[in-house]
């Protein structure tokens, strides 16, 4: 960590460069400026398959305290008359650390981890930035053979919002000061129950519904965000941008969950292509980027949500979705915009800006729209 935030962090000072090449190499680089943040690790608090051993609360609090600031500036190198001590702050002061990203949300291994910090560190002060967890959500299903598996399920029956509700409360309460960031979730598009998280098409007979894997993992990927950015946490990440492997198929665990794929073309050869996610994301990104979120709207219709974001000059939009996942919809939904008119945004494959249409609203201020598990927006003129 200290190597890492001396090279590219914000501090160019002579004396850290001095010490960088006696103690790391010749051609030593300081102060590039690159970086803001470190993730302090992935995932140690887990044990895949025996590949690591699997640290305890306390245990990754030791590591973070070092690996932060030398905890409390007490390792440090005595090879010279410079003294750096080790960890990410001592590097460069400037820089902020993120504790590695753990493999669930637990407020119980997060509270352990301050804990030890207080009870140890000379300061007695909690040696991250920022909480960091990973939330991956599936189901466990028999299938006709009788065997057991898991699939993906969505983000309202993984219960993202509660879960991550829960922890951004525990950190408003004690500390106020840290961000909170999910790092890591989604859904592969492999339709095989090789993988733990697939987001398996669907068809409803009674709506004429369907979706392809595919557009299930676009859809839901949406609705995380948009659940996401109603809870406080600061930062949110999916995973991943690229696939591992072609074609969806031979490919482990998580390995299809990326936005864009790879196919073979009539020659054999790899070739790219961007998934229905891959454009969804990219909408949602273009259409609400400079909006954040105000409030939820109590439905009528017990199956849609409501969220509604304001811009900074005081601009409404609606993002407004059905949470099942069966295929449910709404059609001729009623939703009061307090305005004239409004634009309305839908997601279509291969456009990034969406398909854009006008709602004229009546004499009390209604539009009509149809609502599916396809999350659609209403910007008020």
């Amino acid at each position: 960590m200290f190597a890492f935030s001396a090279r590219y962090g914000s501090n160019s000072s002579m004396d850290l460069l001095e010490y960088a090449k006696y103690h790391m190499d010749a051609t030593s680089i300081v102060g590039m400026n690159y970086l803001t943040w470190i993730e302090m690790g992935n995932e140690p608090d887990g044990a895949w398959n025996g590949i690591h051993n699997y640290y305890s609360a306390y245990q990754l609090a030791a590591l973070t305290s070092a690996a932060y600031d030398g905890h409390c500036r007490t390792m440090v190198s005595s090879e010279t008359s410079k003294g750096y001590h080790l960890g990410l702050k001592n590097g460069d002061p400037n820089i902020r650390g993120a504790m590695a990203g753990v493999s669930a949300v637990s407020n119980e291994y997060i509270t352990a981890m301050c804990y030890w910090m207080k009870a140890n560190r000379q300061d007695g002060k909690t040696a991250f930035d920022a909480f960091n967890v990973h939330y991956y959500m599936a189901k466990s299903i028999t299938l006709p053979n009788g065997s057991t598996t898991t699939v993906g399920i969505s983000p309202e029956e993984g219960n993202i919002k509660g879960v991550l509700s829960k922890l951004v409360a525990y950190r408003d309460k004690y500390y106020g000061e840290k961000e909170v960031w999910i790092t890591e979730f989604g859904w592969d598009t492999n339709q095989s129950y090789a993988t733990a998280t697939s987001a398996h098409g669907y068809e409803n007979k009674d709506t004429g519904v369907s979706y392809t894997g595919r557009e299930v993992q676009a859809m839901w990927l949406t609705r995380a965000y948009l659940l996401i950015s109603s809870t406080g946490v600061d930062k949110a990440t999916m995973y991943m941008c690229e696939d591992c492997g072609v074609e969806e198929l031979s490919v482990g665990k998580y390995g299809t969950s990326g936005v864009i794929g790879y196919m073979y073309d009539e020659n054999g050869n790899t070739v790219e292509f961007k998934k229905e996610s891959y454009y969804y994301l990219y909408t949602l990104k273009n259409t609400l980027g400079n909006y954040t979120f105000n409030q939820e709207i109590e439905a009528y219709d017990e199956n849609v949500m409501i969220y509604q974001y304001k811009t900074a000059d005081g601009k409404i939009a609606y993002a407004v979705w059905c949470k099942t996942s069966d295929g449910t919809v709404s059609n001729n939904y009623q939703l009061r915009i307090d305005g004239n008119s409004a634009t309305l945004v839908e997601n279509q494959h291969e456009d990034i800006d969406g398909v854009q249409s006008k709602l004229v609203a009546d004499e009390l201020g209604y539009v009509s729209i149809n609502v599916s598990e396809k999350p659609i927006y209403i910007l008020v003129d």
